[in-house]
């Protein structure tokens, strides 16, 4: 399992991000202090504070998927320190 720092700059990069993870069959999770949300869940992403960076629990990380959310990732250096 890992855990990286996803930002979303727009209700369409949220909604883009939606469409790429649902490609794939792991669990992705975005987690805020209080909630946590499916990543595959566009009603449940838009419900969080999009201003905010939150952090992605990936179930099971493989090379495709971290290229393909790379453009959503906030900082990979806070993302390594969590892993």
């Amino acid at each position: 399992m890992k855990t990286v720092k996803i930002k979303f700059d727009s209700i369409e990069a949220a909604s883009d991000f939606v469409k790429i993870v649902a490609q794939f069959k792991t669990n992705f999770d975005l987690m805020t202090e209080r909630r946590v949300i499916d990543g595959k869940s566009i009603l449940g992403i838009l419900s969080l504070d999009l201003s905010r960076v939150l952090d992605l629990q990936i179930e099971e990380e493989t090379d495709e998927i971290m290229d393909a959310i790379a453009p959503y990732v906030a900082s990979k250096e806070a993302s390594e320190k969590r892993a």
